[in-house]
């Protein structure tokens, strides 16, 4: 059973999903997308009760760009 923060951070979730596709398909920048994902995969750790490691940051983000 969900509660309704943990809902909540799913809706966030899904937003920053959605955010991230839009920003990769109207070509704005890698920077917009990989920025989204990040909030995407701090809501799940908020969910789950764990903050994501660099490692995992390092796995996703590798192929972007960010703030260059």
């Amino acid at each position: 059973m969900s509660s309704g923060r943990q809902l909540g951070l799913l809706l966030e979730v899904l937003s920053s999903l959605k955010s991230s596709e839009e920003a990769l398909a109207a070509r704005v920048g890698m920077d917009v997308a990989a920025s989204e994902l990040g909030r995407a995969v701090r809501r799940f750790g908020s969910i789950l009760g764990v903050e994501p490691d660099a490692e995992l940051y390092e796995k996703i983000f590798s192929t972007f760009c960010i703030g260059k």
